[in-house]
C-alpha cells in the first residue's frame, strides 16, 4: 500500500471515529473528490477535538499552534511526510495544495477554537456569527471548493452563511446542559439575558420558565437559519451545482437536533447515529 493510501486509511478511521455522521456524509461524494473531502474533515473533527482533549488552556494553545505551523507553510515544493508530521496533517497539506485550500482560511478555522479552551461565556449574537462563521460555515465552504475541484465555488457566501449558523446552533443547542455542567456557555449570553437568565442560573441549570424560553429563542433563530440555507441550497440544485450537495447534508441531521431541543429545552439527550444517517441519505436522495 502507498503512503497516499495509508495516509487516506488513517484519515478514514479517525473521521469515523471522531464525527461518524462527517463520515457518513462525506460518502455521498464523487469518488474522484472523496479521499481529499475525508483528509480535510478529519482535520476540522481533530482541531475541534482538541479543547475536549486539555485540561490546561496551554496545553490546548501548543496544540492550536502546531496545526497552525503546518497549514500556514506556504512552501509547495517541500516534502510533508507522515514520517515527519503525521498521516493526517501530511494527508491535509496533500489536499490544501491540490484544492488550492487558503491558508488564511484555515488558520481562521484553527484561531476560532481558541475560544473553546476558555470558559469565557459566548457574550452576543454577533460574536457567535462570527464563531459559528469561522468554525461552521468556512469548512462548509472549503468542502464546497473541494467538490468544485478546486476552483472557488461562486454565490456561496449566503448559503454557507445560514448553513454554519444552523448547524453551530444546533450542536451547541444539543450539548448545552453538557456545556453548563461544566462551566461553558456556547450559546449568546445576550439571549438568556433578554430572558433574566444569568450565566449563574444557566450553570448551575436551575430550571424554570425564563430558562425554558431563552432555550427556545435559540432553537428559532436555528430554525429560522435552517429555513433560509434550505432555500438558498435548492437554489443551487436548481442551478445544476448538485456535486457541491455534500458539503451541504449535515443540515439534515441539524434539523433534526433543533426538533429535539424545541421539544425538550432542558434535558440532556441522544440521537441515534442510525437516525442521523437516515436524515442525510434522505437528503442527498433529493440531490
Amino acid at each position: 500500500m502507498s503512503t497516499v493510501q495509508d495516509n487516506l486509511v488513517f484519515c478514514k478511521t479517525e473521521l469515523r471515529k471522531l464525527d461518524p455522521v462527517a463520515h457518513f456524509s462525506s460518502l455521498t461524494a464523487d469518488k474522484k473528490h472523496r479521499a481529499a473531502l475525508i483528509s480535510f474533515l478529519a482535520f476540522v473533527a481533530e482541531i475541534s477535538r482538541i479543547p475536549k482533549m486539555v485540561s490546561d488552556p496551554s496545553m490546548g494553545e501548543v496544540r492550536l499552534q502546531w496545526w497552525r505551523d503546518i497549514v500556514g507553510d506556504r512552501d509547495n515544493n517541500k516534502t510533508f511526510s507522515a514520517k515527519n508530521i503525521g498521516p493526517l496533517a501530511a494527508a491535509l497539506k496533500d489536499t490544501q495544495r491540490r484544492y488550492n485550500l487558503p491558508a488564511e482560511t484555515l488558520l481562521q478555522i484553527i484561531d476560532a477554537h481558541t475560544f473553546d479552551l476558555y470558559n469565557d461565556p459566548m457574550p452576543d449574537v454577533a460574536t457567535y456569527e462570527a464563531y459559528a462563521g469561522e468554525t461552521a460555515a468556512l469548512p462548509i465552504l472549503l468542502s464546497a471548493q473541494i467538490l468544485n475541484g478546486g476552483e472557488h465555488p461562486n454565490h456561496l457566501s449566503d448559503l454557507c452563511g445560514h448553513a454554519g449558523m444552523a448547524i453551530a446552533l444546533a450542536n451547541n443547542l444539543f450539548d448545552w446542559p453538557k456545556a453548563a455542567n461544566a462551566q461553558r456557555l456556547f450559546l449568546p449570553a445576550t439571549i438568556f439575558a433578554k430572558e433574566g437568565v444569568g450565566t449563574h442560573d444557566i450553570f448551575n441549570q436551575k430550571s424554570s420558565q425564563n430558562l425554558i424560553e431563552a432555550i427556545r429563542s435559540c432553537t428559532q433563530l436555528g430554525h429560522d437559519h435552517h429555513s433560509k440555507a434550505m432555500a438558498f441550497y435548492q437554489a443551487l440544485q436548481g442551478e445544476g451545482r448538485s456535486h457541491l450537495a455534500p458539503a451541504f447534508l449535515m443540515l439534515a441531521p441539524a434539523k433534526r437536533l433543533l426538533i429535539k431541543r424545541s421539544k425538550d429545552p432542558i434535558n440532556n439527550m441522544t440521537l441515534a447515529n442510525w437516525r442521523a444517517y437516515l436524515s442525510i441519505w434522505r437528503m442527498a436522495a433529493l440531490s
